[in-house]
């Protein structure tokens, strides 16, 4: 990937309202390249059913 396609890609994630799913290759890049929008990603499924079940 190039830092063109980063950057288009920040801007992308940047521009959206509500982002309610993300798929984990996604996800990596993100919070590897882009950590000033990682706040903005939904959690993870794991930490989505850890906080439905109480656990």
């Amino acid at each position: 990937m190039s830092a063109e396609d980063l950057r288009e890609l920040h801007d992308q994630i940047a521009a959206f309202e509500n982002i309610e799913w993300i798929d984990d290759a996604t996800r990596q890049l993100v919070e590897r390249y882009m950590p000033d929008l990682a706040d903005r990603l939904p959690a993870k499924r794991t930490e989505r059913l850890v906080k439905r079940s109480g656990v």
